[in-house]
């Protein structure tokens, strides 16, 4: 039979309520991590090198995450990367390209988005359309590559001849010229110091590529430093309060306590003053009183005994002269 709701359990009615906004709460803050939700829409690049790309990284459009990289996949000789993006209401036209671009110092990289062209996007974007991350390793060695297989004579020669017509040119361009020359009789004076600067470029090079795997491991720990830093800068804070909240309740301490303080500074002054005046005779009866330590030192380790003796301890006219004193009756 059911019952009306005036019938029901107040306390299990509310817990029931209670529980329910709660659940849409936290489905609705978390609503993007819920894995059976449709985060977007699915797409595809071509790139002609990953480039350090993984899954999971973001997906931007004008530096804003619309989505992330699902997986990364070899296809011939091109690499697909499966994403998903949620624009909203910006519209991907049909010539919109793709470029893998570095988020963070750490290497971490991201795929941004340049929406261009109007229509569907059509969910792939072409290895025309897209650009591989920039990576310095490879980079250095094409420039040490071409900059080696450079003939440094004939470049030398061609600039040579250049500046054989520079008689007959304008003024300005006439310094132009001569200033080839001098870097043409530059760069052939010193071929042996170039070529030895560029085999050290090679070999930095390669360093790097086989340190890679450490250079990456030492960035993640200068990370683990800065967050060891931080919490330790928060400590740091915190005592930087303390301290001032200790000088305040010092401060007003001194301010109750402000005649008490004065008189006990005045006497201390005194005392002060009083040591000032008596400081040479202090520092005599210091100096006899080295003099006598060792002369009780001497009189104490003779033997199991020692003899003092103790001038004008009585009067000598206390009780006339006595019959055992010297100089006495017999």
């Amino acid at each position: 039979m059911t019952k009306s709701m005036l019938e029901r359990d107040p306390l299990k009615m509310g817990i029931i309520g209670t529980v329910a906004i709660i659940v849409v709460l936290v489905l609705a803050f978390n609503f993007d991590r819920i894995p059976f939700v449709d985060r977007g829409e699915t797409m595809h690049a071509e790139f002609s090198d990953a480039s350090g790309l993984a899954a999971g990284d973001a997906v931007q459009v004008a530096g804003v995450k619309v989505g992330e990289v699902g997986s990364i996949k070899l296809s011939g000789a091109k690499v697909s990367v499966e994403f998903k993006a949620d624009t909203g209401k910006q519209q991907l036209g049909r010539d919109t390209t793709a470029a893998i671009k570095v988020e963070t110092a750490l290497g971490r990289r991201y795929i941004e988005l340049t929406p261009r062209g109007t229509g569907d996007l059509g969910g792939t974007i072409p290895l025309a359309r897209t650009t591989a991350g920039y990576d310095i390793t490879r980079s250095l060695e094409e420039v040490t590559q071409k900059v080696a297989s450079t003939d440094k004579t004939n470049l030398s020669t061609a600039l040579d001849q250049i500046s054989s017509v520079a008689e007959e040119l304008p003024p300005d361009l006439q310094s132009s010229i001569r200033g080839l020359s001098r870097l043409s009789e530059t760069i052939g004076s010193r071929d042996d110091a170039v070529r030895q600067l560029l085999a050290n470029s090679g070999s930095v090079t390669k360093v790097l590529a086989d340190r890679n795997q450490q250079l990456v491991s030492l960035f993640g720990d200068g990370q683990t430093l800065f967050a060891a830093l931080n919490t330790r800068a928060a400590t740091i804070h915190n005592i930087l309060i303390q301290a001032r909240q200790v000088a305040d309740a010092l401060t007003g301490i001194a301010v109750d306590n402000d005649q008490t303080l004065k008189s006990a500074l005045d006497q201390l002054n005194g005392v002060l003053d009083i040591l000032n005046n008596n400081y040479d005779n202090i520092n005599r009866a210091i100096s006899g009183l080295q003099s006598f330590t060792t002369q009780v030192g001497e009189a104490v380790g003779s033997g199991p005994f020692f003899g003092v003796l103790l001038q004008n301890i009585l009067p000598a006219n206390i009780s006339g002269q006595q019959s055992n004193s010297p100089g006495g009756p017999r």
